[in-house]
């Protein structure tokens, strides 16, 4: 196999482009690609006139490649209407082959801040920033799928104590189905606003926040909550601890009767779940008398419960928070809300 017809298997041009020359440059490593435009003219078409357009492809190796084309411009002559070739390995007005930038957006995933895809490519900032945001901007336009019915809620920071986002995940696909600015119930009325069908939603998986409960409630009256079983258990524990030495007896009887609290979740159906829930309140009352703890399981109960149903917990979400986090601490910041959640939709698409 000669280097021009390797080429073309390598590179895979459309029909009307065949390669005329390759030109090495070893003394800059660079490879040099010159391609031609074969066509043939439509009806009422004529040639106007071409340019001439280079585009940087994936490194051969240690050297850079670049392709060459004169790209014909065709006239209507009736209507004066112009259209330029179709060149199927780059798009619109791009300097970059579709493979190249397709590499860049890897790299972008990996390192999460342009200054260092630029350094390692050895390329300037801006050209890695202006490949990223001309894909993202068609990710962000991506709509809730109407098969999301199990969601999960939970927020993350933007900044250390400022500025929250707060995301939504299909919890059957395991998938970021949509962000939203802020935390609470505006977020959820705004997510509502936005999903195609919200009456086809039937379960919520979340923590404990007030914010979220009251919007859950307000705008998703027929979804059933499952409250977050790690948030639960921790949660217990915090109670306990602020009591200090008057729990210890309740917590070494808790200990004996139900594994340190955790065994409640191996109950097989809501109505055990709750007698277990039930239980543990009566006896945080009998070692303790009247208490926040016990009130703290009753009046949450049922959210608590219905984890025998759902079998729903935000270990998902856990996971992509930290790895949001992750995002946000290797782009060292975002300069607002929005870019960083056009980052996580970028990071986090299928």
């Amino acid at each position: 196999m000669d280097l021009k017809k390797m080429f073309e298997k390598l590179l895979k041009f459309s029909k009307e482009i065949c390669i005329k020359e390759i030109q090495i440059d070893e003394s800059n490593k660079v490879v040099n690609v010159y391609v031609e435009y074969i066509y043939e003219l439509e009806t009422g078409y004529k040639l106007h006139s071409s340019y001439k357009k280079k585009w940087e492809h994936l490194p051969l190796f240690e050297y850079k490649t670049y392709i060459h084309c004169q790209v014909p411009i065709f006239k209507k002559s009736d209507t004066n209407h112009f259209k330029k070739a179709i060149i199927n390995f780059a798009s619109g007005y791009s300097r970059h082959t579709l493979a190249y930038e397709e590499w860049i957006l890897d790299k972008i995933k990996i390192h999460n801040c342009f200054s260092k895809v630029a350094k390692e490519l050895g390329i300037f900032a801006k050209t890695v920033s202006s490949i990223y945001h001309k894909h993202v901007s068609k990710i962000n336009e991506t709509a809730i799928p109407i098969t999301a019915k199990r969601i999960g809620i939970d927020e993350t920071s933007t900044r250390k104590g400022h500025n929250y986002l707060t995301t939504f995940v299909d919890m059957d696909n395991k998938q970021i189905i949509d962000i939203q600015a802020g935390r609470g119930s505006e977020a959820i009325k705004l997510f509502i606003e936005k999903h195609p069908n919200p009456n086809e939603i039937t379960d919520i998986s979340m923590d404990m926040s007030p914010a979220f409960l009251s919007g859950v409630q307000t705008y998703l009256p027929q979804a059933k909550i499952t409250f977050d079983k790690w948030h639960v258990l921790r949660n217990m524990y915090k109670h306990l601890d602020k009591l200090g030495k008057k729990a210890d007896g309740f917590k070494v009887a808790l200990s004996l009767q139900f594994g340190e609290l955790k065994s409640i979740y191996y109950a097989k159906s809501e109505e055990l779940f709750l007698q277990k829930l039930y239980f543990i309140a009566d006896l945080s009352a009998e070692y303790m008398g009247k208490n926040k703890f016990k009130s703290y399981i009753l009046r949450n109960a049922k959210g608590i419960a219905n984890y025998a149903n759902s079998k729903l917990n935000n270990g998902l979400l856990e996971g992509l928070n930290s790895k949001i986090q992750l995002l946000k601490r290797l782009a060292r910041g975002f300069n607002s809300v929005a870019s960083f959640s056009k980052m996580i939709r970028f990071s986090f698409a299928a």
